[in-house]
């Protein structure tokens, strides 16, 4: 049934992809959500990827008052805000994660974005998703970047405690749902995250001990234990 009623939105939605608008981000949203349950679904790499980039099209990643001067006409209401950011940060929290598992590049970098959160109690659990993203985001970008291996120990180490400083506070400000209706609102789906999160962060830790053998610095041997700690 899942995918005849794909199929059969597949016929529609020509007119929609066909203009840069919120409408056609949500779409590949959309398809992007599916083809993660449904094998039979489309690449949700490329259906991430044009999510993203219809969205900088749309200045979605900048913030109101950017967009204000760029397009010369009054701020969106409060209402309409609340969409484009609800819409952008859906949208980059999908492409972060499915870049992170897929080991590939993301298609808009951190440093360009200033777009709000959305301002309201009901999205607090996903605000909080979006910014473990943004974390983990910060992780991909010091671990797998070429960088990473041109820096010496102490510069390694002072970024990597700034890492644990903000997922330790991402931690304990996590509002967990007693009544949860999701898994995202569960202390069980923070504590993965948190420390799922830290695997991401220090797993060359693993090869730096490795390599160093009986020369092993104790701050190395101090993030290994953190590492198995988590693991």
């Amino acid at each position: 049934h899942a995918r005849a009623y794909y199929n059969e939105a597949f016929e529609h939605i020509a007119t929609i992809i066909e203009d840069t608008s919120i409408r056609s981000v949500q779409v590949y949203l959309i398809i992007g959500i599916f083809s993660q349950k449904m094998s039979c679904g489309s690449s949700i790499w490329q259906t991430t990827g044009l999510a993203i980039r219809t969205s900088v099209a749309l200045g979605l990643h900048r913030s109101p008052s950017y967009n204000k001067k760029r397009i010369g006409r009054n701020e969106v209401d409060r209402a309409g805000q609340d969409l484009r950011s609800r819409v952008f940060w859906s949208a980059y929290s999908l492409e972060r994660i499915n870049g992170l598992v897929l080991g590939r590049p993301f298609g808009l970098s951190d440093v360009d974005i200033d777009a709000p959160l959305p301002d309201s109690e009901e999205y607090i659990v996903a605000n909080h998703v979006f910014k473990l993203r943004k974390i983990q985001s910060s992780i991909c970008v010091f671990v797998y970047g070429p960088k990473h291996f041109n820096e010496d120990e102490n510069e390694v180490n002072i970024t990597r405690h700034q890492i644990m400083l903000e997922l330790n506070s991402w931690k304990s400000t996590f509002p967990v749902n007693r009544d949860a209706k999701c898994t995202w609102e569960t202390d069980n789906w923070c504590t993965i995250s948190y420390h799922n999160s830290v695997l991401l962060l220090l797993r060359p830790v693993v090869l730096e001990v490795s390599e160093m053998k009986g020369r092993t610095s104790a701050s190395a041997i101090e993030w290994f234990k953190i590492f198995t700690q988590s693991a």
